[in-house]
């Protein structure tokens, strides 16, 4: 298998450190909170780290997801951040999906965050699996600014309780 999901391991840092993201997920980052993208993988990474998993392709690092925890008890913000070799095992981490939600929805009630509305693939991605918006993601009416003024964000959020039937069922 060319595509593996793990659990962050510390000989992985350096790798994580200076991943080359996509530069839709790159601008999402740095629009999002005002820093660059390095300075907040490393907080991430010294901070929650052990909230970590990491995609690996061809035994590199390719991806990274997570979830930290949010000002509410239960409730997380989460993330998937990946390079440009995420086009060649889309439909894998598509089917991965379910079985990550499940994994991270049996610790947080409710994972939420924002995307940026200029991030066209991960708003239908969040769509096709479920995430609800606070605002339609068609564009209108615009969503919040963050710290980017030409960058309107959505906030979405999976809720535990629409994947129930999924845990019950299996």
């Amino acid at each position: 298998m060319k595509v593996e999901i793990v659990p962050f391991e510390k000989k992985y840092y350096n790798q994580v450190r200076d991943l080359k993201l996509k530069e839709d997920d790159k601008k999402e980052v740095e629009a999002s909170n005002g820093l660059p993208f390095r300075r907040t993988v490393i907080r991430t990474l010294n901070t929650y780290g052990d909230t970590m998993y990491l995609i690996l392709y061809d035994g590199t690092v390719s991806g990274i997801f997570g979830v930290v925890p949010g000002r509410k008890k239960g409730e997380g913000i989460g993330y998937l951040l990946t390079d440009e070799r995420m086009l060649e095992y889309q439909w894998d981490m598509a089917k991965y999906s379910r079985d990550v939600f499940r994994h991270l929805l049996d610790s947080w009630w409710r994972i939420t965050n924002y995307v940026s509305s200029h991030h066209k693939v991960s708003v239908k991605w969040l769509m096709h699996f479920g995430a609800h918006f606070d605002r339609h993601p068609d564009g209108s009416p615009k969503g919040y600014l963050l710290n980017d003024p030409e960058v309107p964000f959505y906030k979405f959020e999976f809720r535990k309780e629409d994947y129930y039937d999924v845990f019950k069922k299996e």
